[in-house]
């Protein structure tokens, strides 16, 4: 009976500590995975800074983004701003896993240069803003495009929601330009998204109410969504 007895104590050990060696590792499996998303997700900070601060603690970052026409358009990123351009507080960037995708740009990008082969440049925005989503002119018409005789963009250009950061959850504005960048223009404040439905034909919603913007006119017309009921 003991001997029985003691069988089964070392077999119940060993499938204890069997057990435990199998909750150590998916534990030790969860940190592992936890760090790594984390610090991939890990949303970027943009620091404001005093206004009196030295121009060296400022550093924009440049990247090439893309051709337009005959223009060649790069990213401006920034991880720190002086008060002065924008709102006081941190700056908190989206980090761009499910928003800034479709369009391609970086998490803090706060102005687009425009560049061409002669020597001509100049910058989309006269001050940095957050640009959250932007879709440049397509003049050649394919079966998974639509034509767009404007760039189309949204900025977020201010911390409406008073968190004391600046992200895809404060409010966006709406505007277009030339394919150089020149003539911006806003056609509406405050949308929650876009989306191009036809050529040059863009569908905006902004709270609870639809827009159709039609590019190549410069046309904005309300459509009536009312839900009647009787």
């Amino acid at each position: 009976m003991t001997s029985k007895f003691m069988s089964f104590i070392e077999k119940a050990n060993k499938i204890i500590f069997f057990i435990g060696t199998i909750i150590l590792l998916l534990l030790f499996s969860v940190i592992m995975l936890n760090d790594i998303f984390s610090s991939h997700h890990e949303p970027p900070t943009i620091e404001i800074i005093e206004d009196n601060a030295s121009h060296q603690d400022i550093t924009l970052n440049k990247r090439y983004f893309g051709q337009v026409d005959t223009w060649f358009v790069f990213e401006i990123s920034a991880e720190k701003l002086k008060s002065s351009d924008g709102s006081k507080g941190g700056f908190y960037m989206f980090d761009g896993s499910a928003r800034f995708d479709s369009s391609g740009l970086q998490s803090n990008t706060i102005n687009l240069l425009f560049t061409a082969a002669d020597g001509g440049h100049h910058l989309l925005l006269d001050k940095p803003l957050l640009i959250t989503e932007a879709t440049f002119q397509r003049t050649d018409k394919s079966s998974d495009d639509y034509v767009i005789s404007k760039n189309l963009y949204t900025f977020a250009p201010k911390d409406s929601n008073k968190d004391n950061y600046l992200d895809y959850k404060d409010d966006e504005d709406f505007w277009v330009s030339n394919a150089d960048g020149k003539n911006l223009k806003k056609v509406i404040s405050n949308i929650d998204h876009y989306r191009i439905i036809e050529d040059n034909t863009v569908i905006i919603k902004k709270a609870g109410e639809f827009y159709l913007y039609y590019v190549d006119k410069d046309k904005l017309i309300q459509l009536d969504t009312t839900l009647k009921t009787s």
